[in-house]
Parts: structure tokens; C-alpha cells; sequence
């Protein structure tokens, strides 16, 4: 239940890294005095101050962000009636990777400064020119070709920042030109490959053609290149089979399943297909071990 309430507790993922340690793999469930610590210190921050306050449009907005050997945290709040209330908490945990990283690196895992985003977007023209098109509507056709990434997704984007001069995709931050290598370099720490630091940075950030960048980034890095984690798999070639001779000269088998739906006992399925007749053959089964396989198609071969 504590979970619905992660957005109003500050360093929620801080407060509960004794609790999540009890629910891992492998790990005896023991009920220490610093779970007691992290349940009773939870319980007070869902039940006391500070109180979240309304985000406002007119209010100035600050970002603090931190992060400790487990987690990572931030706040945003404002400052409203002449004192900083704040807005959100958000945090999450550090995975057994992201442990391993300097203090500086964990932080920057967190975000790059709301400041250095306000500086680089004020004086990025696409960014402006797109910033206009949001506050003032959209043209029925885009001929830029500079702008048609902007154009295709323009029902998703918002403003944000100090003076409403920064770009947001939904959930996502758009980022000034100046500044997308930087952030791909963050999200390159740790040479993680490219399907993670795709994810990585899809989680908050957005540009254009951001994948091929990720893509560039990691076919260039030379650690990466030496892990192999920038070749990428080849596709098998297509092996043509030979047409068979008669029936149930060669045949196709496939399990599908499982079912959870279905009732215990029959929660897998074995096909096959006899490749000359297109004859298929089904049978339902609890399990598909070696042995129920072998009696099944024991049982077809010797009709």
C-alpha cells in the first residue's frame, strides 16, 4: 500500500531499501530493528509534513536531486507565499551496477541541472522556434524539414522550466542540441550496450533521431567494441527444406503454451505438422517433459 504514496514521501526508495532487501531471492525474511526503523520512519512521513503543494505556472520551480549508495532522489518544488513548498518527490533504487559507480556518476544518473536545460534552451533555436509553435498553434502543414520531428509528436508536447522556454514530451525532457551528447554520455556510463542505454534514455529524455545517436555512440565506444557489445547479431541465413517424398516423411513440432487459463491439466499443447499433407496433430498435456513428448509421439507413429 506504501507504494501509492511513493510521490508524496520523500526518499521513499532510501527509507525502504531494508524492506525491498527482505522480499530478493535467496535472502531469509528477518524482521531486524532496522526494518522496524524504515517501517515506523515511513509511516510518520505518509502522516505528516511537509504537505505536497499545487504545482503552480506563475510560481519560479527548483529541482534538488541526491543520490546515496542505494538510491536515487529528488524533489521539485516551488516557491509559493514567499517559501519553497514542495511539489513532488521522486526516487528509485540503484541496480547492483549503478552501485558499483562514483558519487558523481550516481548523481548524475539523477539529472542534468534544471539551470544548465533553462541556459542551453533559451538560446537553442529549434528549440525556440518549436517553443513558439507550442504557445501559438501549429501550422496545418510543416515544410522544415528541421521541425517535422517536432510536428509529427506536437500533440505530446508542453512547456516547462523557469520561464516556460524548455520543451517536454509527455514524461520526457527534450533536449537542446548543446546537450544531447552530454546526456548520452551519462547514459553511456558503464558501458551497458545498446539496448540498456536505449532504455536509459528513453525513460526521460527525447530528441530526434535519438536511437541512431545511441546507436553511434555505442558503435564508436571502444570498450563497448572490445565486449562486443556494439556488433550487432546476424541474421541467420534461411535454410530451404527439401519438399518430402510422402506423408510423414518429415514433420514440424512445436509446444505452445502455457496456458494459465485453462485447467491444470492441460495447460500445454503439442503440435505436429507433417510437412507433405499439411496434416497437423494435437494433443493437450499437463507438462511437456521428455517423457510425456517421447509417449506422445510414440503413440502417432504407431497408428
Amino acid at each position: 500500500m506504501a507504494n501509492y504514496y511513493l510521490r508524496f514521501v520523500q526518499d521513499y526508495a532510501e527509507i525502504t531499501t531494508p524492506l525491498r532487501r527482505l522480499l530478493k531471492q535467496d535472502v531469509p525474511w528477518k524482521w531486524t530493528n532496522e526494518c522496524q526503523l524504515a517501517f515506523q520512519q515511513l509511516k510518520n512521513s505518509v502522516t505528516s509534513a511537509p504537505v505536497l503543494a499545487h504545482f503552480s505556472t506563475m510560481a519560479v520551480p527548483c529541482v534538488t536531486f541526491d543520490a546515496s549508495g542505494t538510491a536515487l532522489g529528488a524533489v521539485l518544488s516551488q516557491y509559493q507565499d514567499g517559501q519553497e513548498r514542495p511539489v513532488a518527490f521522486a526516487s528509485r533504487a540503484l541496480t547492483d551496477t549503478e552501485k558499483k559507480d562514483s558519487v558523481a556518476e550516481r548523481k548524475a544518473l539523477a539529472f542534468v541541472s534544471l539551470e544548465e536545460l533553462e541556459q542551453e534552451s533559451v538560446v537553442d533555436d529549434i528549440t525556440q522556434e518549436v517553443v513558439q509553435f507550442v504557445q501559438k498553434g501549429w501550422p496545418l502543414r510543416m515544410t522544415d524539414e528541421s521541425l517535422q520531428p517536432y510536428y509529427h509528436v506536437r500533440s505530446e508536447l508542453s512547456l516547462g522550466g523557469k520561464d516556460l522556454k524548455c520543451l517536454v514530451r509527455g514524461q520526457r525532457v527534450i533536449m537542446p542540441q548543446k546537450l544531447r551528447q552530454k546526456v548520452l554520455g551519462i547514459a553511456h556510463e558503464g558501458h551497458l550496450g545498446m539496448v540498456r542505454m536505449k532504455q536509459r534514455c528513453r525513460e526521460v529524455v527525447w530528441s530526434p533521431g535519438m536511437a541512431k545517436q545511441v546507436e553511434n555512440w555505442v558503435t564508436d565506444s571502444e570498450a563497448c567494441l572490445l565486449s562486443g557489445k556494439s556488433v550487432r547479431p546476424r541474421v541467420a541465413p534461411l535454410q530451404p527444406v527439401q519438399w518430402p517424398a510422402g506423408p510423414w516423411d518429415r514433420i514440424q513440432i512445436n509446444v505452445f503454451g502455457e496456458l494459465h487459463a485453462g485447467p491444470y491439466s492441460q495447460r500445454f499443447m503439442i503440435v505436429v505438422h507433417d510437412l507433405f499433407s499439411k496434416w497437423p496433430e494435437v494433443q493437450v498435456m499437463q507438462n511437456v517433459t521428455t517423457v510425456t513428448v517421447i509417449d506422445f509421439l510414440q503413440s502417432l507413429f504407431a497408428r
